[in-house]
């Protein structure tokens, strides 16, 4: 096995982040290491193969990797060495984080390659798709709001995933572009929010539709249901005075939300947040859409801007699976709710 020269470059020069770990059939490892996450910024992607040890999951950042032999690695995890994946190409690779610690991987071979951070081509392929029909994006939600689905006979709605419009013509009806169901129907503001969240954990929020808030000049509310438990809400207010960020968490065992944030953003912190929200590009997103899975959770990012409201719900959004950037201003407000909580005082 030959050490890609770029990979070692990347790893002592930028010592990224194990951002992403992802196993595939007969063993396979891909890991994505992450540096720096501006807009032009690659991302490492390291694929291991026939992977029968890996003990790089614990590591925060890595500044490099050698090749070492079976007798480098330390006895405890030599029993965690899965036979069943060991070939007779077998290498031990040690990762060394930017603490000095060693981490260890034995792997069949490898293959190293870049992506970029955010991919502006997605970002492209929304407003392309957004402007090929009419820009219905900031009408669909408005669409479906009716007392009943018998209000929107005969009336023209916008579909939720493909953005087509059409002529409601009967109840349970689906969307004659897409076969996506348009028999849905958002009866008040406050029903929609208790779709997004359910009817406990709505009425225990305590939140208020966005579309009720005054004095706001833009405001996001990010709503994660979680198949875990680990319900979250993370709310950012834009008023002529200043930025706020509110976050709640859900704590299952005491049956209560608890707020985690409260704290004003800065102006460069607003600033990256918005433009991740423009070039997701969120307000030409389709409301539904992306992929499905078992467990995960799903993420509602709400918008009320200019008398304008729009959401976005998608199940554990995924850049590349579902080819568009989506995920980028959820994981930001995370990380912003993050950092708050781990700041000291």
């Amino acid at each position: 096995m030959i050490l890609p020269p770029q990979l070692l470059e990347f790893l002592a020069q930028k010592t990224p982040a194990v951002c992403s770990q992802c196993f595939g059939g007969g063993g396979d490892l891909t890991l994505e290491l992450v540096a720096e996450r501006d807009f032009d910024s690659m991302v490492g992607v390291l694929q291991l193969f026939q992977v029968s040890l890996y003990h790089v999951a614990d590591a925060e950042s890595l500044s490099g990797v050698v090749l070492g032999t079976i007798d480098d690695v330390p006895e405890e995890l030599r029993k965690q060495i899965k036979e069943s994946r060991r070939g007779a190409g077998d290498q031990v690779l040690i990762f060394k984080a930017a603490n000095g610690q060693p981490y260890y991987c034995i792997a069949v071979g490898l293959e190293f390659s870049f992506r970029p951070w955010f991919d502006l081509a997605l970002t492209e392929r929304v407003r392309r798709f957004n402007a090929e029909r009419g820009h219905a994006a900031r009408e669909a939600v408005r669409s479906h709001f009716a007392a009943s689905a018998s209000e929107l006979l005969g009336k023209e709605i916008v579909c939720l995933r493909c953005l087509h419009r059409f002529l409601y013509r009967k109840e349970f009806m689906d969307c004659p572009s897409c076969s996506y169901s348009a028999s849905g129907f958002f009866g008040t503001p406050e029903e929609l929010l208790r779709y997004f969240l359910g009817q406990v954990l709505c009425e225990k929020s305590g939140c208020e539709p966005l579309q009720w808030k005054t004095g706001t000049v833009e405001c996001y509310r990010l709503n994660v249901y979680s198949y875990w438990g680990d319900h979250r809400i993370i709310e950012v207010e834009r008023t002529p005075a200043s930025v706020r960020l509110l976050a709640k968490a859900w704590r299952g065992q005491e049956g209560k939300w608890v707020e985690t944030v409260d704290r004003a953003l800065s102006p460069a912190e607003w600033r990256r947040f918005s433009r991740l929200v423009q070039m997701a590009p969120f307000w030409e997103l389709p409301p539904a859409g992306g992929h499905f899975g078992m467990d995960g959770a799903h993420y509602v990012l709400e918008g009320m801007r200019e008398g304008c409201y729009h959401y976005v719900r998608r199940w554990s959004p995924d850049p590349s699976i579902d080819q568009e950037n989506f995920w980028f201003p959820c994981e930001y407000l995370y990380e912003l709710a993050t950092q708050a909580q781990d700041a000291p005082g």
